[in-house]
């Protein structure tokens, strides 16, 4: 596939990939992210891709990121500033200390 056949590729099914996308996620910039490593993906494929699956291919790429995408959601905390801040603190007391309290090494190990 030349570039040139690859650019008319994007034109025709980019649409169709970013609403799919945007269905599965409910999230515009992540939908416009997963399009675009859609086509990465398809850049990177392109001399196995044929032609007469390239549209179900490029579904079924943009579904399996959009999902990987969601589990990370899944496992995202979000922290106010101010917990940031304080989990920093914390972290950071916790690295500079040679030898930590029994509890801190219970809570290290029951973290991991």
């Amino acid at each position: 596939m030349t570039e040139d056949e690859f650019l008319e590729l994007v034109r025709k099914h980019q649409d169709q990939i970013y609403r799919h996308a945007l269905y599965l996620l409910k999230n515009s910039e992540d939908a416009k992210d997963m399009t675009q490593e859609t086509f990465i993906k398809a850049w990177q494929h392109r001399t196995k891709i044929r032609q007469e699956t390239v549209r179900s291919w490029l579904l079924k790429c943009v579904q399996n990121l959009c999902f990987n995408q969601l589990r990370r959601r899944k496992f995202r905390v979000h922290l106010s500033e101010e917990e940031g801040e304080t989990l920093e603190m914390l972290l950071h007391t916790h690295s500079h200390r040679s030898n930590p309290t029994p509890e801190e090494t219970a809570i290290k190990q029951e973290l991991k």
